[in-house]
């Protein structure tokens, strides 16, 4: 396992006992970029049940993020967490999320869940989930030659 692997789980682990251990996170104030939308989230629901392509997906989603204007906090958080530049977590984020959903390594309603549940133990556990996926689909992508990647 490499260091940065091993950084990234101990990550990942920490933000998800921060998370059990505090309650849900304060999405309601400041939602984790407009992932929360039922648009953006139908899209994933499209893609999870083969109606939508992977790049229809990410090509959607980068579109969204890049044009929301809030969600500073949760970019930071983002860039900070699969180690990007700031300008880059919308797309690290969208093409995460699109790999882990199309691979079947994470579900939608986890996202739901992580970004929309009113119970905070469901909201902790999606949460956990959400973040383990979204990091390793992230290394994945990291690994795989630019040329093969997907770009909108």
């Amino acid at each position: 396992m490499t260091w940065a692997r091993l950084r990234g789980c101990l990550v990942v682990g920490a933000i998800g006992a921060g998370l059990a251990l505090s309650g849900p996170p304060a999405l309601a104030e400041e939602p984790l970029m407009p992932l929360g939308d039922d648009e953006m989230l139908e899209a994933f629901d499209d893609l999870e049940k083969g109606r939508l392509d992977a790049a229809e997906v990410e090509s959607s989603c980068i579109a969204r993020t890049a044009a929301d204007d809030g969600g500073i906090k949760g970019k930071l958080a983002v860039a900070g967490f699969l180690a990007v530049e700031g300008d880059d977590a919308g797309t690290a984020l969208c093409a995460a999320l699109v790999r882990a959903v199309d691979s079947d390594s994470l579900a939608v309603q986890d996202i739901r869940d992580f970004l929309l549940s009113d119970s905070p133990p469901r909201r902790s556990w999606a949460a956990g989930r959400v973040l383990r996926e979204l990091f390793f689909a992230h290394e994945s992508l990291q690994e795989q030659p630019s040329s093969l990647r997907v770009r909108p």
